[in-house]
């Protein structure tokens, strides 16, 4: 497991994900910081030791983060070693490396919220405002939106060819990272551009929850048990509370089920405040 620390790094939120990480006995985890200040924090705090790494080819100080994270992993990979690649902003419940598939190339999160979009089901809808003749049926459309903050990459050629493209794309690329990531996988050979070349698994958002799924399903399913949980849906100044949250959600039995958004967004505006 690699996880990526850059920038300011939040102790509550870094706090909470290590405590997960150790309750579920994962040692075997390398923490890779992009900046100084990041590793004094993380000393500071007695956390597990980190490594500081630069860039191994320039890259814009925008993408400098992601530009880091697939290098290391692209290097281990090369190595032969499998990598699961994660943010720190999410919380650990069971050993995420029993709970892979292992049946292809990547296997990667999404920030679909439903098990249909998940899987990248179709749907019909009319999406034009005035009907006319020409129009057979109404225009097929999906929604689709993978989330690489946290992905398992199988040492394979397919996969250290597909490392390659995205670290190039990164340091050139005024784009995203997850959209990038999702674009790469998704967009089909087209003109000079060529296939992905690499097999993909979406993993099982009941398992593997984004806080969309965690809040609108998971959170009052109280005999099931997620693998994580990543607060991708959650702005920063409420991730801290959100994961603490959840955290006790699943190790205090006593911890009542995680407020709606409405309720910790009403909180949130009374500390600032800008509520009643």
């Amino acid at each position: 497991m690699v996880i990526i620390l850059t920038g300011d790094v939040h102790h509550d939120i870094v706090n909470t994900f290590y405590d997960s990480v150790r309750n579920v006995n994962v040692t075997s985890f390398l923490s890779v910081c992009t900046d100084d200040a990041s590793l004094k924090q993380l000393a500071a705090a007695g956390l597990p030791p980190c490594v500081r790494v630069t860039p191994l080819i320039a890259v814009k100080a925008w993408a400098y983060g992601s530009a880091v994270r697939y290098q290391i992993v692209r290097e281990m990979v090369k190595l032969s070693y499998a990598v699961l690649s994660v943010d720190y902003d999410m919380v650990f419940f069971r050993d995420p490396f029993t709970r892979l598939q292992r049946d292809t190339d990547i296997e990667t999160m999404t920030d679909a919220v439903t098990h249909d979009f998940a899987r990248g089901t179709q749907r019909g809808a009319d999406v034009f405002s005035e009907h006319h003749g020409m129009w057979s049926q109404p225009t097929q459309f999906r929604v689709m939106q993978l989330n690489c903050g946290c992905t398992f990459f199988r040492p394979t050629n397919a996969t250290l060819d597909f490392l390659t493209r995205f670290v190039e794309a990164l340091a050139v690329s005024v784009v995203w990272d997850q959209a990038l990531f999702t674009e790469l996988l998704l967009q089909p050979a087209y003109q000079a551009r060529g296939p992905a070349g690499v097999t993909l698994r979406v993993m099982d958002v009941e398992w593997w929850a984004n806080s969309h799924v965690f809040m609108n399903l998971l959170n009052t399913w109280f005999e099931h048990v997620p693998v994580v949980v990543h607060a991708n849906y959650h702005k920063a100044h409420v991730k801290a509370w959100f994961l603490m949250q959840v955290y006790k959600r699943y190790n205090e039995p006593s911890h009542p089920v995680v407020s709606r958004q409405t309720q910790f967004a009403r909180r949130l505006l009374r500390a600032l405040g800008d509520g009643a």
